[in-house]
């Protein structure tokens, strides 16, 4: 898998808030 990381960071505010999403997702669900 490339970096998550780094293509949040660079992906620009609609890649961002999607990766925000991600994260909350994966709490949520326990990965």
């Amino acid at each position: 898998m490339a970096a998550p990381t780094v293509v949040c960071t660079e992906g620009g505010p609609a890649l961002q808030r999607l990766c925000v999403d991600l994260s909350f997702w994966l709490e949520v669900h326990g990965q």
